[in-house]
């Protein structure tokens, strides 16, 4: 009978370890889901705190460089180099398509890489096109009151006497 006692015992010391740890993994898991719940409210806490700021700033701007004007200047600064950020941004990313194939071309080429078609010279202002003259021998621009191309060294012909003959 000893002997089943000594069974005894280490059965139910077995099951009160069993339900010790099935407890303390319990807990581990409760504690876990709890921190994890923590850590998101504490990251909508940040996301209320930025509003008011911006908000803040936003209405109070001047107050603001008043009261903390090494936050500002830090602020104003960060603005301006977000702005040629932005506007490098705009440099880089004017893209160019290809006419014949569709495909992207560098700015400023004259020749598609794919297909070797001839690509149109970027305008800039249409109504500038229309008001500037151009060599009727080389085609380039030709400056105000030039009497000769300085492109190609031709005679510029004064429309005007040109109309009258």
């Amino acid at each position: 009978m000893r002997q089943m006692g000594f069974f005894d015992n280490l059965k139910s010391s077995l099951a009160e370890t069993g339900q010790d740890l099935s407890q303390k993994a319990k807990d581990t898991t409760e504690i876990f889901r709890l921190t994890n719940l923590n850590k998101t409210k504490e990251k909508e806490i940040e996301k209320v705190i930025y509003q008011i700021g911006s908000t803040y700033y936003a209405n109070y701007r001047d107050e603001c460089m008043e009261k903390m004007p090494e936050l500002a200047a830090q602020i104003k600064s960060l603005q301006d180099e977000i702005a040629v950020n932005k506007e490098m941004i705009e440099k880089l990313s004017t893209e160019e398509i290809c006419p014949q194939c569709g495909k992207k071309v560098n700015p400023g080429s004259k020749f598609c890489i794919y297909c070797g078609a001839a690509l149109e010279a970027p305008t800039e202002q249409p109504e500038e096109k229309a008001e500037v003259k151009v060599c009727k021998s080389c085609g380039k621009p030709l400056e105000e009151g030039a009497v000769f191309c300085t492109n190609c060294g031709t005679k510029i012909e004064d429309d005007k006497a040109t109309e009258e003959n």
